[in-house]
């Protein structure tokens, strides 16, 4: 079985509440595309900056998540690693040309 690989980047934020993380991750294969569908437009051309920092295996992921308090995910297994992570509902993830999306939060 092959090893998953995610692309994941942490980015800070200050807000009136201080510093807060937002982690982005995105499955490996999907940049250089722009998704279309009835639900938006995934621009994985423009925003590759966005999601593309380091490229950490599956479980590393995991632990990542668990460290955020805001999170974007785009592709299958960005969306496994975070229902490995939290109980995520699948009525929350929404699907953009075919690839599954989801913005997580914590309040």
């Amino acid at each position: 079985m092959p090893v998953k690989l995610l692309w994941v980047k942490k980015h800070l934020r200050l807000t009136s509440r201080g510093m807060r993380t937002v982690l982005a991750v995105c499955d490996d294969g999907l940049f250089g595309k722009v998704y279309k569908g009835k639900r938006g437009r995934l621009d994985l051309v423009l925003y590759q900056s966005f999601y593309q920092g380091d490229l950490v295996s599956f479980e590393e992921a995991v632990v990542l998540l668990k460290t955020a308090e805001s999170i974007n995910l785009v592709g299958r297994d960005s969306i496994k690693a975070a229902q490995a992570a939290y109980e995520v509902s699948r009525t929350a993830v929404k699907k953009i040309g075919g690839i599954p999306h989801l913005q997580l939060y914590k309040v």
